[in-house]
């Protein structure tokens, strides 16, 4: 069975994130929608999905700079001065921009600002790399950590554009 909606509800939909209640005008097969750009629900989940799960990590993060400061403390390079306070500040910019990204119409600038905190605090990830002795694991696990920053810092960056802050 084809279902069929209204160009209006298509519209409805770009606008809202939503099927719209209100139709009229002509109407189009799901093939129709295809065509004219309509995307399927799971596309806009998996933004959605991906921004929710953004968010939880960075609020997690955050929670554990007060949980467990000393971890934090260990990995801070000696030349970076200030060490409690700039995890103090870490933390609670993870906490904010986590919570901001779950808010529409603060979640692009919020995406923004964790691309900027991950590139800020990328210098510890190398300090734990070059002085492995910090956090005992295998040396692999060391290496992976860096490049690993760079992908949080892309998944970031998805959350940056203007149709992705929308969902």
């Amino acid at each position: 069975m084809i279902h069929f909606v209204t160009k209006d509800a298509i519209e409805g939909f770009r606008r809202t994130g939503g099927l719209s209640p209100y139709g009229g005008g002509q109407q189009y097969s799901v093939v129709d929608l295809i065509h004219i750009g309509y995307k399927p629900f799971m596309a806009l989940n998996t933004q959605s999905i991906s921004k929710t799960l953004l968010a939880i990590l960075m609020i997690a993060a955050g929670i554990m700079h007060f949980v467990n400061p000393a971890f934090f403390l260990k990995i801070m390079p000696p030349y970076i001065p200030l060490h409690k306070e700039l995890v103090r500040l870490s933390g609670v910019c993870e906490l904010l921009l986590g919570i901001l990204l779950l808010i529409p119409a603060y979640s692009r600038w919020a995406a923004w600002g964790i691309v900027a905190l991950l590139i800020a605090v990328f210098p510890a990830n190398l300090h734990v790399f070059q002085h492995q002795e910090l956090i005992p694991a295998p040396p692999i696990v060391h290496l992976l950590r860096l490049p690993l920053q760079g992908i949080f810092i892309l998944w970031a960056y998805w959350h940056t554009s203007v149709s992705n802050a929308e969902t």
